[in-house]
């Protein structure tokens, strides 16, 4: 019994394997990780974006408070 269930588990895995190695798959799931890449990096961007104008926020913010001590 358990020999049937290894064989049969051994049969299903190389069909899947055979299956999911097609040249469409491959492209498709070539796409796919490409388009996730695109995504990562947009968030990169945006992440170093919005911490370059929290730091340019504090910059002004001091230059304020300078501004405002030399008037007063």
């Amino acid at each position: 019994m358990m020999d049937n269930r290894v064989m049969s588990l051994g049969k299903r895995s190389k069909e899947e394997t055979s299956q999911n190695l097609t040249p469409k798959f491959v492209k498709d799931r070539a796409i796919k990780v490409s388009e996730h890449n695109k995504t990562i990096k947009m968030l990169q961007a945006m992440a170093i974006v919005n911490l370059k104008m929290g730091n340019l926020g504090l910059e002004v913010q001091s230059l304020k408070t300078i501004l405002i001590t030399m008037e007063v």
